[in-house]
């Protein structure tokens, strides 16, 4: 390679030949789509804004005819500070019940 160039990142590689991103599943492949999510722990609007957008997705994956969602992982931190049934009902309701998946928390 000659001064100032470079070679292509395999991302962009991979990408232009249309590898990258969603897309069918390779033939005979068992496919499991789920949504990852972690340190959720802090009340409020911005946390209802992560759900409402899963949400949102679900509903487009099953609308254009894809796999939606099984479930979802929570890595941790569901919660910060004390884990009061108070706590765990302000993330019901700005989470939990915006995806009606099982959920499985990791902690």
């Amino acid at each position: 390679m000659g001064v100032g160039a470079s070679a292509a990142h395999p991302r962009d590689r991979i990408a232009s030949e249309g590898r990258l991103g969603p897309g069918p599943p390779p033939p005979g492949a068992t496919t499991v789509r789920f949504f990852v999510l972690g340190d959720i722990g802090h009340p409020g609007a911005g946390r209802a804004r992560v759900a409402t957008a899963m949400s949102r997705l679900q509903q487009a994956w099953q609308s254009g005819g894809e796999l939606p969602a099984s479930f979802v992982v929570s890595t941790g931190d569901q919660v910060y500070g004390p884990a009061t049934g108070e706590a765990f009902d302000r993330l019901e309701a700005e989470v939990l019940c915006h995806l009606r998946l099982p959920w499985l928390a990791c902690l």
